[in-house]
């Protein structure tokens, strides 16, 4: 899953920014955990865990510069600031800036894609998670039909029991009766009654 996407999946649970990117991305897995539970959030910038020190070093130099610029209060400024990422962060020989890799940085950051080929990241990730939304509300159908199916031939079964069942009782039904009409026949013509 590229940056765009990670990006759109964060929006869609009520994580919106850079820093939510960042850190999903970059932060170890015990970390993510104390996110998950709350334990931390994205500004605490001594209690995350980072799988590298670059990582942590970049993250820490973009709060650190947002909070000069806009605040001290990190709640207070914006987590998109694609201007303050470039200078913590510049592009390496290839172009890419470390933390968004391919993608659009215009999106991955600010949330809103380039006008430049960068947008086609941005729509192949939208395009990617329609897809995967599709294929969930697909699995979703499947299963429901599957659990209908077994539903139905459990009910089956339970019907072919039940008619088998009646069908038993009413054999031994009528091979009593048949045995006390052979009684009572017997006793019928039987010579000393």
């Amino acid at each position: 899953m590229g940056f765009d996407e990670r990006r759109i999946n964060l929006e869609k649970s009520g994580k919106n920014g850079f820093s939510f990117v960042f850190v999903d991305t970059h932060a170890t897995k015990e970390c993510k955990e104390r996110l998950s539970a709350r334990d931390i959030d994205v500004n605490d910038l001594k209690d995350l865990e980072f799988c590298t020190e670059r990582s942590r070093k970049s993250y820490v130099a973009y709060k650190k510069k947002l909070a000069r610029l806009y605040d001290s209060d990190p709640s207070q400024h914006l987590t998109d600031d694609l201007e303050v990422w470039e200078s913590v962060q510049p592009k390496n020989r290839v172009g890419r800036m470390f933390g968004i890799g391919s993608s659009d940085p215009h999106f991955v950051v600010g949330g809103k894609p380039s006008t430049t080929c960068g947008s086609k990241s941005y729509l192949d990730a939208q395009q990617s998670q329609e897809v995967q939304d599709i294929k969930t509300r697909f699995e979703k159908e499947r299963q429901e039909l599957e659990n209908r199916l077994q539903q139905l031939e459990r009910e089956k079964v339970d019907r072919e029991e039940r008619e088998q069942l009646e069908r038993v009782v009413r054999e031994e039904r009528e091979q009593r009766m048949q045995k006390q009409i052979e009684d009572i026949m017997r006793k019928l013509n039987s010579p000393g009654t």
